[in-house]
């Protein structure tokens, strides 16, 4: 299991889960409280190319919501909207 290794690594490891067709409801829920991980799925990865978000800044914004929220999922385009 991802989560599993992740958390072997350490207190300060982080993993990225990337997914080009998102993430089933089942799996978000299940990482919704507490997360050693971020989710990148196909829509986060167009903003990138279509100069809507730079990379660094939607890495550092996903990292800060996980250590905020627990939760693994944060899209990009509700980065844009906030």
């Amino acid at each position: 299991m991802f989560a599993a290794k992740v958390r072997r690594k350490g207190k300060n490891a982080l993993g990225v889960f990337v997914s080009v067709s998102g993430f089933t409801s089942d799996a978000l829920k299940e990482y919704s409280h507490s997360t050693p991980f971020i989710t990148i799925d196909g829509d986060d990865l167009f903003c990138v190319p279509d100069q809507r978000i730079r990379l660094d800044d939607l890495l550092r914004r996903k990292k800060r919501h996980a250590n905020e929220t627990g939760s693994c999922y944060f899209p990009a385009r509700q980065m844009l909207v906030d």
